[in-house]
């Protein structure tokens, strides 16, 4: 090995990615908190997309485990959701209410809603 090899394989050596890491910059977990709660779900978008988009801002968060980050992301979805009959179905189930029982609970409302659209276009 020669002598540069050597010197780029020590623990003295900063590399390029080492200098990037160290000077990229790093997320303010409070304005990254900010970010989370400020999101809403969009009129065009379904439940599980909006999900998708929490899912990405808490990964900055530092919410702690994926349990407590479902919760998080749970409670987000019943405070911002654009469906208030979705919202008042999640507040029935009470204390067992999930983040996967949010997402059935939503993908069922939101066929039922889109059977329902096409049924009155139909007849009209």
């Amino acid at each position: 090995m020669d002598l540069l090899a050597k010197w780029a394989s020590s623990s003295c050596f900063i590399g390029p990615r080492n200098l990037d890491s160290y000077f990229a910059p790093k997320g303010y977990v409070p304005y990254e908190r900010h970010i989370f709660r400020s999101l809403k779900q969009d009129a065009s978008e379904t439940v599980d997309q909006y999900v998708s988009r929490l899912k990405k801002q808490s990964l900055n968060c530092e919410f702690g485990d994926e349990a407590a980050r479902s919760e998080m992301i749970r409670d987000q979805v019943i405070d911002t959701c654009q469906s208030s009959h979705l919202c008042k179905k999640m507040l029935q189930k009470g204390d067992n209410l999930t983040l996967d029982t949010v997402l059935e609970t939503a993908r069922a409302l939101e066929a039922v809603e889109l059977q329902y659209k096409r049924i009155e276009a139909g007849s009209a």
